[in-house]
């Protein structure tokens, strides 16, 4: 046993895969049906999961062998753009490897590419094997550049993959290689795994909106962000009867600095939608991390009861210059209110707004209960009636 483990030992400090390579090719028997993945530490997704740009994230090597022992193991990272490994942070998880049983070893072969190892060093060949048939067996950490950005269309569909595996069972006297992960072809696949950035999301301020006959209401949309964003775009779609304000159609959040330019115009061939757009001249970034960016200021025509007012297709950009989409669709559930009270339906309360209304003079025509032009006591027989339809 101690032989087995010394050459292990040289073949990771020359050429680290040597001597388990040999062993591979030297068995005549094998087993099939173990697997290896990556997991996130903290949320347990599996080989696809987010990370924030420039922050970091433990992930876990899991291995599941229900048929197999492994005794030893190895496996290279390769890292595409914005990700890395953190130095240092590789770690034993005790469930399965202990400070006794195993040792680790990670090797920077060249930038982006690290070489990881298990290493029995287990006194006996019987007690060689890594503890359990399923679970982590080691943890490490990987980090995001702050500019960070997702994958495009001619890049690779993966963040980072584990290739390279090798495995064997050193248990027994003759050892015997662990084909993780089989293919068709009867040899280790790969492990590609999807790292999404993380920068946020997008919320409605208020879901239910309601609004006056020929009135107008506010549509507030907000964003929690979890890094510095400087620019938003956006598709907003309204229904029939309700169009922005001639006067001022969108309100600015308290987020947004003045230097950022407010536009918007109408989609060609795709009626009641509109690209809008918030647009940092000096590169300013919005204030805070959560919070309303803009509010749509919206007016109703004589014909809207009630309608849907969908926000979709978003887009924020960071200092960095670096888009991201934000797959959230927003949806606004617009309604027509003509009770005095605003609350959609005609109470007793709404009779007294309606009298008090016609013994001050008001002439608001929110009391205007038969919508005749103006609040007179015909309008408190009308709004008696409309309660006691209710």
């Amino acid at each position: 046993m101690k032989n087995i483990t010394n050459k292990f030992f040289k073949g990771l400090t020359s050429r680290f895969s040597a001597t388990v390579l040999l062993f591979a090719l030297s068995c005549v028997a094998t087993f099939a049906g173990s697997k290896m993945y990556i997991r996130d530490a903290e949320t347990g997704a599996v080989n696809s999961f987010s990370i924030i740009p420039g922050e970091k994230k433990t992930v876990q090597v899991v291995l599941e062998n229900p048929d197999d022992k492994v005794s030893y193991l190895e496996f290279k990272v390769n890292f595409n753009k914005g990700l890395k490994y953190v130095d240092k942070s590789l770690k034993k998880v005790t469930d399965r490897i202990t400070r006794d049983s195993h040792s680790l070893i990670v090797t920077r072969e060249y930038e982006g590419c690290y070489h990881f190892g298990v290493i029995s060093t287990s006194a006996t060949m019987a007690s060689s094997a890594i503890k359990g048939t399923n679970g982590a067996i080691l943890e490490f950490e990987i980090e995001a550049d702050p500019s960070y950005a997702p994958l495009t269309s001619t890049e690779k569909k993966y963040s980072f993959s584990v290739d390279g595996i090798v495995a064997c069972d050193a248990t027994v006297l003759e050892a015997k290689p662990v084909i993780i992960n089989e293919d068709e072809d009867g040899v280790s696949e790969s492990v590609n795994v999807s790292v999404l950035p993380n920068v946020g999301y997008a919320y409605a301020d208020q879901s239910d909106v309601q609004i006056r006959p020929l009135g107008e209401c506010l549509v507030g949309v907000s964003f929690a962000n979890t890094i510095a964003l400087t620019n938003l775009q956006c598709k907003v779609t309204l229904p029939e009867g309700l169009n922005f304000s001639s006067e001022e159609p969108i309100f600015r959040g308290d987020r947004i600095s003045e230097n950022v330019d407010v536009q918007f115009r109408e989609i060609k061939d795709e009626p009641n939608s509109y690209i809008l757009l918030l647009s940092s001249l000096t590169n300013d970034a919005f204030h805070d991390n959560d919070g309303n960016i803009f509010s749509l200021n919206l007016l109703g025509n004589k014909t809207f009861n009630t309608g849907k007012v969908v926000i979709s297709d978003i887009e924020v950009s960071s200092p960095y210059n670096v888009f991201y989409e934000i797959n959230d669709v927003l949806e606004y559930n617009v309604v027509t209110v003509t009770d005095p009270s605003g609350d959609g339906a005609w109470t007793s309360a709404d009779i007294t707004a309606v009298a008090n209304a016609v013994l001050l003079g008001t002439q608001e025509s929110v009391y205007d209960a038969n919508n005749d032009g103006k609040v007179s006591s015909a309008d408190i027989t009308v709004a008696a009636s409309k309660v006691l339809g209710n």
